[in-house]
């Protein structure tokens, strides 16, 4: 099934999990279709607000749910994404402005010194486990650039920075 939107879609990475099926993370401006096709499920974003959606379809490419998140004037990356075993999605972004990180109420709304990043675990159905703010603390840029997982599903991450530190 294609993904259609109106302007500037960057599908960025996808992930498949142990029970076949296939996660999309990617960002969006405007609105975005997750299912063309009968149900056509469409996410509008916040009017001139670039936001990241996640989008779930089984192995045979239906289209199962789909949600968006943040909301930040210019950046939001999603370097990398990963399936745990319990079939939970990772997510780890780096965003420059405030970015609403889709908690629900209250929001969390995170606002960073500079480049900043975040890791998101969302279930099975695309709703919010946890979230953690990475932060830097200094004037410079602080990105997450990989994420993994142990044995035990325990999260590993590697960071890029200069100058800084981070507090999580």
């Amino acid at each position: 099934h294609p993904i259609i939107s109106d302007t500037n879609i960057s599908p960025a990475r996808l992930e498949t999990t142990s029970d076949g099926n296939i996660w999309i993370v990617g960002r969006f401006y405007q609105s975005i279709n997750l299912d063309v096709g009968l149900s056509n499920f469409t996410l509008i974003a916040t009017p001139n607000i670039y936001q990241f959606f996640v989008a779930k379809y089984d192995k045979n490419g239906i289209f199962l749910t789909g949600k968006k998140f943040g909301a930040s004037n210019q950046f939001i990356n999603i370097p990398e994404i990963i399936a745990d075993r319990n079939n939970n999605l990772i997510i780890a972004g780096n965003f420059n402005l405030p970015a609403d990180l889709g908690l629900g109420a209250p929001n969390l709304t995170y606002t960073p010194n500079n480049t900043s990043s975040f890791i998101l675990k969302i279930d099975s159905n695309a709703n919010v486990k946890w979230v953690v703010p990475c932060i830097g603390l200094g004037i410079n840029n602080f990105l997450v650039e990989y994420i993994t997982l142990d044995t035990s599903d325990n999260l590993l991450f590697t960071a890029r920075g200069v100058n800084d530190s981070i507090r999580l």
